[in-house]
């Protein structure tokens, strides 16, 4: 068993200063260690553009396989970002064929995660890089600046977040997940990065040779979770499926909040539609095709996308003959858009060419472009051209338009119609606008709402919008063009305050959009749905009801008992309450005090009558007295006052509200 460490400085003087700033010292310090079952290497290095550290160390030990990368700033203030792993060899069986691989970590310091940088990466195997890569060391000079540009320098951010390697197929892997979670407070998001693999036929254990893919596809992705949205982002890399390279993006939006909005897509969208930001760029799916004929090029491309009020597909396929100096290229390529907004309707873009060419130079081409939209009615439309020579001849065909169209002549009437979905019980609801201190009973299917003192009460409807032009419902028209409302009342007493309630409405369901407007409005918009009211600032009491009373007395012993005691009324009093009270407060300071009995021991088991006074008032009394009349009646804000002075001199003082008496 021995030792070997070897430290080389460039210049071979073996007394060199420390590796960074000044002095003259070397940029860069590598090592490696043979000692026994531990074996590993590393480096670090110092840039003086960027006046940073970096290094990377890989170390074997026994079936444990560590690395450690990390960027070190040391001025004006200290920011770093590390990453660290572990594999295990054999790996770990978890049960159902899945193993675990490895786990690891990130940290970052004074830097934040861009998402920027995540997302235009993914397609180019970043993510890849960041999760257990399988040669750190030979590697660490491109993931240390792509974490550089991942990890951007500012003061008082962070991110944290672990790492797992999975696979599933435990005597010969089929698929494996790389998985990091990051969480980079302040900002309000969650950001998942992942690498998953999937080989069928997988390589069997030990095998020295390379058993042929049927499939190989690998897949990076960035999903991030924000504040009231959702997406994610796909890229295939390195990809193959029966011996044909396949490439392209994938992605999923979802939002919550606002103007509510879900996509989902392979490849792309219909050409010029407004795709959310976040998965506009997204690369279109490709197989290119091998072909028999060694001078014959096929390749194929296609998108497929589901969006909230649409479905889109659409595909191209391009042959190209090089037969040096001449080439032929010919091309078909079909767009289609599914719409269901007011009533379905659909649109198909179709394109196609040949053309001729000798030394680069075009001998001979025709070109087609056409559209076809229907079903009430048909339009159809083109543009062709053709190229002899120096000779183009371009010519439009069409518009071409038949069939009716589908018109309903009897028109709605929108004040009934939007004057009964507000009567639905379940447009109403009431939110409080403090946090209750009780909760009230649940209520009957279909019965009155209740509603808390001091709640803000909306109602709303999604038929249409008020405040807002519009010139039909779905498919039939209207008499009346715009809603509005006013004077909101509960009862016969005006609302104290009043406001709009918003809610998500389709533009195409209540106004007649050209195609380009339909292609570039969003599919929901955020508009006036309803009211939201205040009550009236004056109380309203309803008939009085009689109730029966129960409670149980916890007396909370002193913070010196260590152990704690908690006593229970050995019996429960039921008092019976006549009339409605506007406030009920009571404040047992009993939680400096330890007693075995209580107040209403000595109650006995019939009901005492409780009377109404007048609200808004209280008093302050002994804790052992139940008389209604001990004290004077005082506002709030003095009972609390006094309470507070005499709990200071040690009395045993309780708040009654004044509106309940005993």
């Amino acid at each position: 068993m021995g030792a070997l460490l070897t430290i080389i400085p460039e210049g071979g003087d073996a007394s060199f200063p420390p590796v960074g700033p000044g002095g003259g010292g070397p940029s860069g310090l590598g090592f490696r260690i043979v000692a026994g079952p531990v074996t590993g290497e590393g480096f670090l290095a110092y840039s003086e553009q960027l006046a940073q550290y970096g290094g990377v160390a890989q170390l074997a030990f026994g079936s444990i396989d560590l690395f450690a990368m990390a960027l070190i700033k040391p001025e004006p203030a200290l920011s770093f970002v590390a990453l660290i792993g572990a594999r295990f060899l054999p790996k770990i069986e978890l049960g159902f064929g899945f193993t675990l691989n490895g786990v690891g970590g990130l940290l970052a310091y004074n830097r934040e995660v861009s998402i920027d940088a995540l997302s235009a990466g993914v397609r180019s195997g970043v993510v890849s890089n960041l999760l257990f890569p399988s040669d750190p060391v030979a590697s660490a000079p491109t993931i240390l600046n792509q974490l550089g540009t991942i990890f951007t320098e500012k003061s008082g951010a962070f991110a944290i977040g672990p790492m797992f390697d999975l696979g599933w197929g435990s005597q010969a892997e089929i698929v494996r997940a790389r998985i990091g979670m990051v969480i980079a407070p302040p900002n309000p998001q969650f950001v998942v990065l992942g690498a998953v693999s999937i080989t069928v036929p997988p390589d069997p254990p030990g095998a020295t040779v390379v058993v042929p893919k049927i499939v190989d596809l690998n897949l990076d992705m960035l999903a991030v979770v924000s504040a009231g949205q959702f997406y994610l982002r796909a890229a295939l890399v390195n990809s193959v499926i029966a011996g044909q390279s396949v490439q392209g993006d994938l992605g999923l939006f979802i939002r919550w909040s606002g103007s509510a909005q879900f996509a989902i897509s392979a490849g792309g969208f219909f050409p010029g539609y407004p795709a959310p930001p976040e998965l506009s760029d997204l690369k279109v799916l490709a197989i290119p095709i091998k072909s028999p004929f060694g001078f014959l090029k096929i390749n194929a491309t296609g998108y497929f996308a589901l969006l909230t009020n649409s479905v889109q597909v659409g595909g191209q396929i391009t042959l190209i003959a090089d037969l040096d100096p001449a080439r032929g290229e010919a091309y078909f390529g079909l767009d289609a858009l599914f719409e269901w907004a007011p009533t379905l309707h659909f649109r198909f873009e179709v394109r196609a060419g040949i053309k001729l060419s000798f030394f680069g130079e075009t001998v001979a081409g025709v070109s087609f472009r056409g559209s076809l939209r229907g079903t009430s009615p048909w339009r159809l439309s083109g543009h062709a051209s053709v190229s002899v020579l120096c000779w183009d001849i371009e010519f439009e065909l069409g518009p071409f338009t038949w069939g009716e169209v589908a018109e309903v002549t009897e028109a709605i009437n929108v004040l009934e119609s939007v004057a009964k979905a507000l009567a639905n019980p379940e447009a109403w609801a009431a939110r409080s606008s403090r946090t209750s201190q009780y909760r009230l009973r649940t209520m009957d299917p279909g019965g009155p709402v209740l509603i808390e003192p001091g709640s803000i009460v909306s109602v709303q409807q999604s038929l249409l919008p008020f405040d807002t032009f519009f010139e039909r419902v779905g498919a039939f028209p209207t008499e009346q063009h715009e809603l509005n409302y006013a004077n909101p009342r509960f009862g016969t007493t005006a609302a104290a305050m009043c406001g709009q309630s918003m809610g998500q409405f389709a533009p195409g369901q209540f106004l007649d959009l050209k195609a380009d407007q339909q292609l570039s409005r969003p599919p929901f918009e955020t508009l006036p749905a309803g009211v939201e009211m205040a009550v009236a600032d004056t109380i309203l009491m309803g008939d009085s009801s009689q109730r029966i009373l129960d409670w149980e007395t916890l007396v909370i012993a002193p913070k010196s008992d260590a152990q704690g005691r908690t006593w229970r009324m050995p019996g429960t009093a039921k008092w019976q309450l006549n009339g409605i009270a506007n406030s009920l407060s009571q404040q047992l300071p009993l939680a400096r005090q330890r007693r075995i009995t209580t107040p209403y021991d000595d109650l006995g088991p019939g009901p005492a009558p409780i009377g109404v006074r007048q609200a808004g008032l209280k008093q302050v009394v002994s804790v052992q007295s139940r008389a209604g009349d001990a004290g004077p009646a005082l506002p709030t804000s003095a009972a609390a006052h006094a309470s507070a002075v005499a709990g200071g001199l040690g009395a045993g003082l309780q708040i009654r509200a004044a509106g309940v008496l005993a």
